[in-house]
């Protein structure tokens, strides 16, 4: 049990002070969503960028590592799909809103904190090699899939190059891209800027969960909760055991690499699926009570599979 008073407890803890001063009236008027800005735009993004110029990336890209924790979240994604389709008659835009629940981990704001405090850094490498690929590869397909069910419902290349935009223009995508080129040209950080990026760095875990934990206060348990419970089920049980059966059995992946993909497959569902649905108009109520049940759920769950997981090498 050490690993959970460790890790696990520590980290929830957090989270939990954050919902509590929210509650409370603690913080003033828009404090969390500051605080979440800074950690967005400054503290994670200096984290991704020295983590990934100090480990330059191997010599060659490992696509089956890619493949087995994206391929693995795109079959559960389809599992979800067909679950509100067959199951409870979700229409296809509400499906395929579902599918994105169930598989769109909270990698910044849960995954960062538990990754790196679980594995250390020799996590680093693999964890940001997942997180370069996670928004580009969930918002552009979500985006394509919502489109074509709306059927020209404002034009769908026109919403791509939007979506494009966005991406390119994501902090923390820029920060892994330049963190990637710099890594690649062996310079080295010069000391000043190395302490400089450290400094914000440090700010991330604490920053993100407090923050994570007082934005859960404006979410509500509504909608048909069976769907929801459905939903989330799949996110916190069923995707980190396709992803571990296609890291460790099918691909053999070295254990510290499939407990990475793994734990962020554990991860509760990330906001940004809640925001997609309101965006769209469809399913929302039931993706705010996802997001809930999942990062309450997740002090139980994530814990187990850090205890299943134990100390990989």
């Amino acid at each position: 049990m050490e690993i959970v008073f460790n890790i696990a407890a520590p980290v929830f803890g957090l989270a939990l002070l954050g919902y509590i001063a929210a509650h409370f009236g603690w913080l003033k008027e828009g404090a969390a969503q500051t605080l979440a800005t800074f950690v967005f735009n400054f503290a994670a993004p200096a984290l991704l960028f020295r983590a990934m110029a100090r480990s330059p990336l191997p010599g060659d890209l490992p696509f089956d590592f890619l493949v087995a924790y994206y391929g693995s979240s795109l079959a559960v994604a389809l599992l979800t799909w067909f679950v509100g389709k067959a199951v409870f008659r979700q229409g296809a835009m509400e499906s395929v809103i579902a599918g994105m629940t169930g598989c769109f981990s909270n990698s910044v704001m849960f995954g960062i904190p538990l990754v790196l405090t679980a594995f250390g850094d020799a996590a680093a490498q693999p964890f940001f090699l997942l997180l370069a690929f996670h928004g580009i590869l969930y918002f552009s397909t979500v985006t394509v899939a919502l489109e074509l069910v709306r059927a020209g419902g404002g034009g769908l290349l026109s919403t791509l190059i939007q979506s494009l935009k966005g991406i390119l223009g994501n902090p923390l995508i820029l920060a892994l891209v330049i963190g990637i080129f710099w890594g690649e040209t062996g310079w080295g950080l010069p000391a000043a800027a190395d302490r400089f990026l450290d400094l914000l760095a440090q700010a991330v875990i604490p920053c993100a969960l407090f923050s994570t934990g007082a934005a859960l206060r404006q979410y509500r348990l509504a909608g048909n909760l069976m769907d929801s419970i459905t939903v989330s089920f799949i996110k916190l049980i069923i995707h980190p055991l396709i992803v571990w059966v296609a890291a460790a059995w099918i691909f053999e992946l070295p254990p510290l690499w499939t407990a990475v993909a793994v734990l962020l497959a554990a991860m509760p569902t990330g906001v940004n699926a809640y925001i997609f649905a309101e965006r769209y108009g469809a399913w929302h109520r039931r993706a705010g009570s996802v997001v809930l049940l999942t990062s309450m759920a997740a002090i139980i769950t994530v814990t187990l599979v850090l205890l299943l997981l134990g100390k990989p090498t």
